[in-house]
């Protein structure tokens, strides 16, 4: 059991300093100019070493043009509402049982709001009718970026089996994430309660972790007001390479962005691609390692533009259909094959699993 908590003082951010020059520089003894002198020209023989060391690492030609496309799915913000509508129709999983289930498209959210243009829950009706059927009902929401198996009613009184079956944990749901790092351990099981947090100068709402404050969390956290939610997650490393690692992860709560927080916070392997939940005391654009980057063939700008690697792939619901086990499953996008194929993340079971 990973009941996790941080050491004191602890360093999360594995990233490199960006500017060891001028950091020696700052260390300098302003009363011993001798000394001085020495630790400038230390600095500047290891700036410029390291400057000859970078030159000899195999570069992307910054006038190369990478095809993002085959990583990056289709931008539904450039789509009509009736092309969406088509969207949804041809991800159809199943449809049968007073059941429908869909291959959520990425970058559409579940329901409305502010600056939303187009949502799941609008474009419900329109569904329905190409469907034929009188109304559909929702059970259960998706993140916007994330894709896959996401239920609804073909009726409400299947709607509330379901909404039920999600509330009493019956509900057993399985989801791959490309993460940004590798976990030092590559199986467990994350037991840490959430609550919703402010982050950054500008106090912006996401979810945090919160460990549960006894006599042994004591001496390393501050008790807390905040409202938790019991929040647990399996895990397991599928494959990695390249500073990245395929996750297989299953979520026995549902709390809001449940993943995404656990990964960030308790592994510091966040979603690659998730630009909210990349660092714990800021949102800003994932700076992707190095190696990755040369291997995908691209630039360090261009990678704000990947989309979040996050896909639920198998829903499982025992004895649910009159004894019977509901389960459906859904393959991952074409742009989160390409990414494993091109990141070269491959392994006997990566097959089997998407």
């Amino acid at each position: 059991m990973l009941d996790y908590i941080p050491a004191k003082g602890e360093n999360y951010n594995n990233e490199e300093e960006e500017d060891g020059f001028a950091e020696e520089l700052t260390s300098d003894d302003d009363n011993d100019e001798k000394s001085g002198t020495a630790m400038i020209e230390n600095a500047a023989y290891k700036y410029f070493s390291d400057l000859q060391e970078k030159s000899l690492a195999p570069k992307i030609d910054a006038t190369s043009k990478v095809d993002l496309r085959k990583f990056v799915p289709k931008n539904v913000n450039k789509l009509t509402e009736e092309e969406v509508v088509d969207e949804l129709v041809e991800s159809i999983l199943y449809n049968k049982d007073d059941i429908l289930a869909i291959n959520k498209i990425y970058g559409i959210p579940s329901q409305g709001g502010e600056g939303v243009r187009l949502n799941i829950a609008d474009l419900l009706p329109k569904l329905a009718e190409r469907i034929h059927c009188d109304k559909l009902h929702m059970v259960h929401r998706l993140d916007k970026e994330t894709t896959g198996i996401m239920l609804f009613g073909k009726t409400e009184e299947m709607a509330s089996k379901l909404r039920k079956a999600f509330k009493d944990r019956k509900v057993k749901k399985t989801y791959l994430v490309i993460a940004k790092g590798i976990p030092s351990l590559k199986e467990g099981i994350i037991n840490v309660p959430i609550a919703e947090g402010e982050v950054g100068k500008d106090k912006r709402k996401r979810m945090t972790c919160i460990p549960v404050y006894n006599s042994d969390t004591k001496h390393v956290m501050h008790k807390t007001k905040k409202k938790t939610v019991p929040a647990v997650t399996h895990y397991k490393v599928v494959a990695n390479s390249h500073s990245c690692a395929l996750l297989e992860v299953s979520p026995e709560t549902g709390v809001k962005h449940q993943i995404r927080t656990h990964l960030l916070h308790v592994l510091n392997t966040p979603v690659l691609g998730d630009h909210k939940y990349s660092y714990l005391t800021e949102i800003k654009p994932q700076i992707l390692p190095s190696d990755v980057i040369r291997q995908l063939g691209i630039r360090q700008s261009k990678a704000r533009n990947l989309p979040m690697y996050l896909h639920s792939k198998n829903l499982i619901i025992p004895e649910f259909l009159d004894g019977r086990t509901f389960s459906v499953h859904c393959s991952v996008p074409r742009a989160f094959r390409s990414f494993l194929k091109k990141a070269k993340i491959s392994h006997r079971n990566v097959d089997e699993r998407i």
